[in-house]
């Protein structure tokens, strides 16, 4: 795996010794690698340290309750499947969007014709 920054290393640190039955609240999380405390990390927040470590390979899921590091392939085929059931929802939510992008192009075509 690819090499951790500090952040990285302090979040994986920490959720290594979370289990599901009871999560970490990225609230908790952030205060607990002083994420606020660390000025020159503009930009960085829970979410996006999370998914960087997942990208490179960490089995760090999550629930409505918080994030925690799966202890078994149980635990983590019913995160990927959770995810992906997210991406389905998503894609769904884009094409509907893309059609009232057509349909919205129409009227502001329709708007534009009419003023000249």
């Amino acid at each position: 795996m690819s090499k951790l920054t500090f952040l990285q290393e302090e979040t994986l640190r920490i959720v290594k010794g979370i289990k599901k039955r009871n999560p970490i609240t990225a609230g908790r999380l952030a205060f607990s690698i002083r994420l606020k405390e660390n000025p020159t990390k503009e930009g960085a927040n829970i979410r996006s340290i999370i998914h960087a470590l997942r990208v490179k390979g960490y089995p760090i899921c999550a629930n409505g309750r918080g994030y925690y590091y799966a202890e078994n392939s149980l635990e983590l085929s019913e995160y990927i499947a959770a995810l992906i059931g997210k991406i389905v929802k998503m894609q769904e939510a884009c094409d509907g969007l893309g059609r009232s992008y057509d349909m919205v192009k129409e009227v502001f075509d329709e708007k534009t014709t009419s003023l000249f």
